[in-house]
């Protein structure tokens, strides 16, 4: 059994204003099936982003945005937990671009 963070939006840019993200959250059985995850999201946001949302249970609609200055090599953390684990990613936030975000597995 493993897990997949699924986040909407392959990149989402912060400068040109308010972007919404979704974070679901799937278990991937043995079979290969796969089923959406009974999970609870947490977001860390840097200093400089905003997440109407800090955490809460997936599937979890957050609207991100830029407040202040983004210093180099901030990331936005990412995490879900489930009763048999998790998973989580460190999303780069470069200061006035885009921010790529990626689909994690964790076995």
């Amino acid at each position: 059994v493993g897990h997949v963070l699924d986040l909407s939006a392959a990149r989402v840019d912060l400068a040109a204003g308010p972007a919404d993200l979704i974070v679901q959250v799937w278990t991937v059985l043995g079979s290969g099936r796969v089923e959406p995850a009974a999970a609870q999201v947490t977001l860390r946001p840097p200093p400089g982003v905003e997440a109407s949302e800090w955490g809460g249970a997936a599937p979890l609609w957050v609207r991100l945005r830029q407040v202040g200055p983004v210093a180099p090599g901030a990331s936005l953390g990412v995490s879900a937990s489930t009763a048999e684990g998790g998973t989580s990613a460190f999303v780069p936030l470069p200061p006035r671009a885009g921010v790529a975000l990626d689909r994690r597995m964790v076995a």
